[in-house]
């Protein structure tokens, strides 16, 4: 079976992560690779509305729509698919832009909702897509690269 890898980078100069933001994201993961956490879109769909509003509620939608129209492609297709969503949808910008913190892990939600992210957020959404486009868990690897800056 091909694995493959999505990195996220950080450069050493930020604060460590979050062990507390760290957890939850591995937790939602593994609830989306277990099967137990069923999407709900409308429900999802209204969550964005309520917190970020009808452009969110667009992306939620395309989102969904990217996940059924790739559901049953090949693997390759899948993650072209879900790079070029998350790129052409959502502005790269630091955590300390974003959220206000040194480091911060956005949920897809998060990131979606607010149409921004950096890099450990571009490889969550992703993750999560992959997943949701019928990957098997086994194949996909999450990695964290800390850079060393002069």
């Amino acid at each position: 079976m091909t694995k493959y890898t999505l990195f996220a980078h950080a450069a050493s100069k930020r604060a460590p992560l979050s062990l507390r933001r760290a957890v939850s994201v591995t937790l939602a993961l593994a609830l989306l690779c277990s099967g137990l956490a069923a999407l709900q879109m409308p429900q999802l769909q209204e969550l964005a509305a309520k917190r970020y509003g009808d452009n969110a509620v667009t992306t939620i939608r395309s989102w969904e729509d990217l996940i059924g129209a790739y559901n049953n492609s090949e693997t390759l297709e899948k993650l072209r698919s879900a790079n070029d969503f998350f790129n052409d949808n959502i502005l790269w910008l630091s955590d300390e832009k974003a959220w206000n913190q040194t480091d911060y892990w956005a949920t897809p939600l998060e990131t979606m909702g607010k149409a921004v992210g950096d890099c450990e957020d571009f490889t969550i959404a992703k993750y999560a897509t992959l997943l949701l486009m019928g990957l098997p868990p086994e194949s996909l690897r999450l990695v964290y690269v800390k850079a060393k800056r002069n």
